[in-house]
């Protein structure tokens, strides 16, 4: 009977360890259709759907890998709870408990979601938020010089560039513009982004949300308009930044955004307000003897 069980235990976690590709959905079958027989019995599509409808996710997925291997466990899962509650195991610990913990644990995990998917904020509050953080949603119209070294993307390199040659010209470029030079000029005779120099350095419009480097950001974001920044290095070569002008995103584009940020941030202060409820203060240490030390206080 052990050597049953434990191969009852593997199986399943084989099927829940099913690779999940994507799932493709199945044609649309009536619901009373016959779609399979098991122990003589005959299901309908509709009672598959039942059984499988409060599924996990991966358990779906996995049966629409291997149908058959997914609805036999499903089945004998079942049998073999309602034979432990026939044989009122359900009543007996640890199993009492371990059931009353995962019945808790689900219904906890129902009234967070229930109340993060609930929670609702106000149009004139998210335009509020938007108007009072007018510098988060700022976007800059950059133009860019780009010096590659050995292995960057210089398409009319004919020989390797040491970094430290590419840094000498990178510094050399910053410093004829610190003395006045036009930029769109200099960018149209010595970028190695060749698409942004045949533009005259025009890069477009970067956001603070936009997929670039964090540094090369800061970078940008850190200057006035009209401002050009110092050499930004990155893995294959330097940058040297110039704003055109600074712009603020339009509502539309960010109001969902603003909408998620202060949804999550009213449903930290809801979940913060109940732990503080529940602050643990041992009263005595033999009893938790192998807790984890707390850090100093400073």
């Amino acid at each position: 009977m052990r050597y049953f069980f434990v191969a009852f235990v593997v199986c399943g976690s084989v099927f829940a360890q099913v690779l999940t590709p994507p799932v493709t959905p199945p044609s649309k079958v009536a619901d009373d259709t016959v779609v399979a027989t098991v122990d003589g019995k005959k299901y309908t599509a509709a009672e598959v759907r039942k059984l499988a409808s409060g599924l996990p996710t991966q358990f779906q997925q996995g049966m629409s890998v291997n149908p058959e291997g997914g609805l036999q466990q499903i089945l004998l899962t079942n049998y073999l709870a309602e034979q432990a509650e026939k044989d009122k195991l359900d009543q007996d610990s640890p199993y009492k408990e371990e059931l009353q913990f995962q019945r808790n644990y689900l219904l906890a995990t129902a009234e967070i979601n229930k109340y993060r998917n609930a929670a609702f904020i106000p149009e004139e509050v998210q335009q509020k938020y938007y108007k009072e953080h007018a510098a988060d949603f700022q976007q800059a119209k950059v133009r860019v010089i780009y010096a590659a070294f050995s292995g960057g993307q210089a398409k009319s390199e004919q020989k390797a560039v040491t970094e430290a040659e590419a840094k000498a010209k990178i510094e050399a470029l910053k410093k004829k513009l610190d003395g006045g030079a036009d930029f769109a000029k200099l960018a149209a005779e010595n970028s190695e982004d060749k698409d942004s120099a045949a533009k005259g350095g025009e890069w477009g419009v970067v956001k603070r949300t936009s997929n670039q480097p964090a540094d090369v950001k800061n970078a940008i974001f850190s200057l006035k308009a009209g401002g050009v920044s110092e050499p930004v290095k990155q893995a294959n070569g330097f940058y040297l930044f110039k704003v055109d002008e600074f712009t603020p995103q339009p509502y539309s584009e960010v109001s969902q955004q603003i909408e998620d940020k202060l949804k999550q941030e009213k449903f930290d202060a809801w979940l913060k307000a109940i732990q503080s409820r529940f602050v643990v203060k041992v009263e005595n240490s033999d009893f938790f003897p192998n807790r984890a030390a707390r850090p100093a206080a400073h």
